[in-house]
């Protein structure tokens, strides 16, 4: 099956009304069980790589595990950049293969979040990619480990109104949004508020 972009994919679990899993992989192992689990569920899956992981993992080896490994399954796969912080990972992203990039630009105040956010659009559309985008930035481990051991960073919630301005103006393919959950590994049980 071919490498789809997110857009094409949320366009089926719109459709049919199920839910699909981004998974976030470091290396070989992990995108060979994903994928593998994948084919056995019949799913569609996404594919994701985080910028902060970069730091760990080479962007041009795991991306040609990704590229390689992804072709060979008959599942829709979408391989995506997650929390893109920069421009130009995000532009080699694209170059790399991504077919579906994240912009989080959740920290900047809403209106720069939405201008830079049509910049990175204007560049991921050129090439086919897709574009999801954040508002309302989510609470994250390794933002203050201390702090979450002892339980105390209070959940982040995305304002509405805000998520509907940011939408209306900037057309994107995805909306990340916050709603009580925390992002890293925890070492104690978050209180998710749904």
């Amino acid at each position: 099956m071919t490498i789809v972009n997110l857009k094409e994919i949320l366009k089926d679990t719109e459709k049919k009304k199920y839910a699909i899993g981004c998974f976030n992989v470091v290396n070989y192992d992990s995108v060979k069980g994903i994928l593998l689990a994948a084919e056995k569920m019949r799913s569609p899956v996404i594919l994701g790589i985080a910028e902060v992981q970069l730091k760990d993992v080479c962007f041009e080896s795991i991306m040609n595990i990704l590229r390689f490994e992804c072709k060979k399954v008959d599942v829709p796969v979408t391989i995506h950049l997650d929390h893109g912080l920069h421009r130009d990972i995000i532009e080699k992203a694209i170059s790399l293969g991504c077919s579906s990039v994240m912009y989080d630009g959740s920290t900047l105040p809403l209106e720069e979040n939405i201008r830079e956010t049509k910049k990175i659009i204007e560049l991921a559309r050129a090439k086919g990619v897709s574009i999801e985008a954040e508002v309302g930035e989510m609470t994250r481990e390794e933002k203050d480990p201390q702090k979450l051991e002892q339980n105390a960073i209070p959940a982040a919630y995305t304002d509405v109104n805000k998520a509907k301005k940011f939408v209306e103006q900037t057309d994107i393919d995805a909306l990340a949004v916050s709603f009580g959950t925390v992002h890293g590994i925890l070492p104690t049980k978050p209180a998710i508020d749904l």
